[in-house]
C-alpha cells in the first residue's frame, strides 16, 4: 500500500472516530426537545460528508488534528481528506472563522460582510486581537461586536490549529507535497 505510518494511524482514529459518532447516533434514544429549547451548542463541529455533522470536544478534536469546520471526505478506494465546510454551512453552524487565515469566502459568510468589505479585511491582515477588526473601513464599534461572536485569533505557536482549505490525501501524501502545505511551514515568521 506504501502508506506512511502516521498516515495510517490519522485515518485509523478518523475512521475510529465517525463509526463511534454513527454508533452513538443510531444506539442513543430518539428523544425530542421542545421546540422552544435552543440547539445544544457544538464547541468543535466537523462534517463526515456525506454521513452528516458530528460535534466533538476541544480534547477529543485536537487529539483527531481536527479543527471546527474541518470536513472529512472519502472515495470508493478508502482514501481520505480533509478539507474546509462550505461557507453557508460555516455560517449555519455558526463555526468561529480565524481572521488571519481565512479565505475570502468564509469572511463572506460572516453577517453582513460582503466581498468588498472582505477584501478589506484580507488587505488588513494581520490582526493582534479580534477588537482590531473595527479599524477596517466600513466596520464601526456596533459591526465589529456583532461579528465578535464568530471571529477568532488562532494562536501564533499554533500553526496549524486552523484547518486550511486544501485538499490533503491523508494516506498518499509525499513528504515534498506536504512541505508545500501552509501548516508545514519550517519558519515561524509569518
Amino acid at each position: 500500500w506504501g502508506m506512511e505510518t502516521n498516515a495510517r494511524r490519522l485515518l485509523s482514529v478518523l475512521v475510529i472516530a465517525f463509526v463511534a459518532w454513527f454508533l452513538g447516533l443510531a444506539l442513543r434514544p430518539q428523544l425530542k426537545a421542545a421546540p422552544a429549547d435552543p440547539p445544544p451548542a457544538c464547541e468543535v463541529a466537523v462534517e463526515f460528508a456525506p454521513a452528516g455533522i458530528a460535534c466533538f470536544d476541544r480534547v477529543a478534536a485536537q487529539a483527531l488534528a481536527l479543527a471546527a469546520g474541518d470536513r472529512i471526505r472519502s472515495d470508493a478506494l478508502g482514501r481520505a481528506w480533509k478539507e474546509r465546510m462550505a461557507p453557508a454551512r460555516l455560517q449555519a453552524l455558526e463555526v468561529p472563522i480565524d481572521l488571519n487565515r481565512a479565505p475570502l469566502e468564509e469572511l463572506m459568510s460572516l453577517e453582513g460582510v460582503g466581498e468588498k468589505l472582505a477584501l478589506r479585511i484580507v488587505a488588513r491582515r494581520p490582526f493582534q486581537s479580534v477588537a482590531e477588526i473595527a479599524s477596517v473601513s466600513g466596520i464601526g464599534s456596533h459591526k465589529a461586536f456583532a461579528l465578535a461572536k464568530r471571529l477568532v485569533i488562532a494562536p501564533s505557536n499554533d500553526q496549524c490549529w486552523y484547518g486550511m482549505p486544501v485538499r490533503v490525501p491523508l494516506n498518499s501524501q509525499a513528504a515534498s507535497e506536504v512541505a508545500l502545505l501552509p501548516c508545514a511551514e519550517k519558519s515561524p515568521e509569518r
